[in-house]
């Protein structure tokens, strides 16, 4: 099988396109697996619909680090399937063509799709138990939680023994700041819901 270039995308006689994004990714005729999110403005942003303490947020720790286990390891197998798609546009583009064993990449890309909803099922699991996934490749999750009447985020990353660090919601992980006892103590006062 011969696959023809022509500005950047190629048919295949798999079932879709292969899409080669100008820094060199590959899609299969489908969005990519996990796009980053933009975040809104913190102003505009909507109070979050649970909260938590750090009792709950703690509590949660191994589930995540598990959820957080599957989602890395489904980006992993997307990054090969993608490098060995990746492989074979570049010979075809330097080498004019090649041949390809279709019943091998039919196989792949149906890895994909499956590696893909694998991906997408887990990440919707972590943020449907009330936390908010900010970057999956660090395994950084925050949980909304409020103090003083203003909401905030408890902030953990995949590898720490507890939950050490909050920031506000206009802060990122630059501004995390020590969980210290009158943090605590203000938790303490608030039922979570």
């Amino acid at each position: 099988m011969r696959f023809l270039l022509h500005n950047g995308t190629a048919d295949d006689e798999m079932g879709g396109d292969i899409i080669l994004t100008p820094g060199g990714r590959i899609l299969l005729g489908e969005e990519p697996a996990f796009a980053a999110r933009r975040e809104e403005p913190a102003e505009s942003k909507p109070m979050a619909d649970k909260f938590f303490d750090l009792e709950q947020a703690e509590k949660l720790l191994p589930q995540l680090q598990r959820w957080l286990e599957i989602a890395t390891g489904a980006r992993k197998e997307l990054a090969e399937i993608e490098q060995e798609y990746a492989r074979m546009v570049e010979d075809i583009s330097l080498l004019g063509g090649r041949m390809i064993d279709v019943p091998h990449f039919s196989r792949r890309k149906q890895e994909k799709k499956q590696w893909i909803s694998r991906l997408q099922n887990t990440a919707r699991k972590i943020e449907d138990s009330g936390c908010l996934l900010k970057d999956l490749e660090a395994g950084l999750v925050d949980f909304p939680c409020q103090v003083d009447g203003r909401e905030v985020y408890l902030c953990w990353k995949s590898g720490e023994p507890s939950i050490q660090f909050w920031h506000n919601t206009d802060e990122g992980f630059a501004g995390r700041k020590p969980v210290d006892g009158k943090l605590l103590e203000q938790l303490k006062h608030r039922r979570p819901s």
